[in-house]
């Protein structure tokens, strides 16, 4: 199953105070329609995340991101139009601030300066998949947005796993849109990545 939608707000509006001055954002649940409950409409699992974009892309499917749709092809992250920037905080784009319940919910942190080289960044999860379906998401984050929160839920516990991989994303440029310098050369990552904060990372695989 591969799914994208526009991600649903919540009622409640997070203000952000981590520049001069307030930027709202809103806290959105993947799939769409889920709207906090346990009766998410599309699936048995949705993700919740704050300070994502409103409207905003929504994408989840079963299996790992990092594994191909069909044998032999191309991640399912690329395939989706997805660029991968970090995974799991190497070599130290993202940071993970912890996690609470089973490592199914935490805190996100990203380097303050990173907007400055991305127009769009989104975050991606990947769930242990013994219990339950989606078992990945990607969430569009609110343009300026450095920090939040994230919580899985499942229409019932014993479809809950803990978190196993994160992911940074972008979408690369296309045509007319590109401008010079945007996106950053696989050769600038590196150095990229070296100027942002490291990661923190309990890792918990679940199968």
């Amino acid at each position: 199953m591969v799914r994208f939608m526009k991600a649903a707000a919540a009622a409640s509006v997070i203000v952000a105070s981590f520049f001069a001055g307030s930027v709202s954002a809103a806290t959105v649940y993947c799939p769409d329609g889920a709207g906090g409950s346990l009766t998410a409409p599309t699936s048995g699992r949705y993700i919740q995340v704050t300070n994502a974009a409103n409207p905003g892309e929504c994408y989840y499917q079963d299996g790992n991101l990092d594994s191909p749709l069909v044998p032999g092809g191309d991640p399912a992250y690329e395939v989706a139009g997805y660029q991968l920037i970090d995974k799991n905080g190497i070599p130290g784009t993202l940071l993970i601030g912890g996690y609470a319940n089973g490592a199914t919910s935490g805190i996100w942190q990203l380097a303050a300066n990173i907007w400055n080289s991305y127009d769009q960044l989104f975050l991606g999860f990947h769930f242990g998949n013994g219990g339950g379906s989606p078992d990945s998401f990607i969430v569009e984050l609110e343009d300026g947005m450095t920090s939040g929160d994230w919580s899985l839920f499942a229409v019932s516990p014993d479809r809950l796993n803990g978190l196993s991989n994160l992911y940074l994303f972008t979408k690369p440029c296309i045509g007319d849109a590109c401008d010079p310098g945007e996106v950053p050369e696989p050769g600038s990552l590196a150095l990229l990545g070296g100027a942002l904060l490291g990661l923190t990372l309990i890792r918990r695989r679940r199968t």
